[in-house]
């Protein structure tokens, strides 16, 4: 059995670029295979470097595709590499989509302000509009309220000189009674005195 070291194969996985997510891929150098897979447990073959049994393994690529072949079950620093590479592009992408997200979420927040605000504003313009109408109508009661008062003052005084007319009257006819009551007082004097001497 064949025993190599994959972390010092240069040709353990091969890039791949995509063009429609910009995004690069890593394709496996070796696959699994159910009927060949795991450690392998024969006291034999043991990884010189450290120590471990080493794990099976089948090639992927090239014309060795199909060799079955063992590797050291150690992770190599570029596997780990790799793996924080992977989980750092995860998160991002996670981020990525949150930011998405919330970047939707103020977007759609910020639209309904602003359509809350022109609501608001054209109330508030239409309650301008009314306020104005009721001023106008305020100013016009006013004045209306000034031309009545200016009425009632007239209607008044001309209450007052009919009143004193009126005392002016009583008082004419008061004089009247009493000169008709005198001239008639006279004229009985006179009747009485002329009839006296016929």
């Amino acid at each position: 059995m064949v025993y190599e070291d994959e972390s010092s194969n240069e040709l353990s996985s091969l890039d791949i670029s995509s063009s429609s997510d910009g995004m690069m891929y890593r394709i496996p150098g070796s696959i699994d295979d159910e009927d060949y897979m795991g450690i392998e447990n024969s006291a034999l073959d043991v990884c010189l470097e450290h120590g471990l049994p080493p794990e099976r393994r089948v090639a992927f690529e090239g014309f060795e595709t199909g060799r079955r072949f063992l590797v050291c079950a150690q992770p190599s620093e570029i596997d780990k590499k790799e793996a924080e590479i992977m989980e750092v592009k995860g998160k991002y992408s996670v981020l990525m989509n949150l930011a998405e997200s919330q970047g939707r979420v103020i977007r759609t927040q910020k639209a309904n302000h602003l359509k809350e605000k022109e609501k608001l504003s054209e109330e508030n313009y239409n309650l301008k509009v009314q306020v104005d109408k009721l001023t106008k109508s305020e100013d016009k009661l006013n004045d209306d309220i000034v031309v009545l008062n200016l009425h009632i003052d007239g209607l008044k005084k001309g209450i007052q000189n009919l009143i004193k007319r009126r005392d002016e009257l009583k008082l004419q006819i008061a004089d009247q009674l009493k000169a008709l009551e005198k001239n008639e007082e006279k004229v009985e004097d006179d009747q009485g005195h002329f009839g006296w001497m016929s």
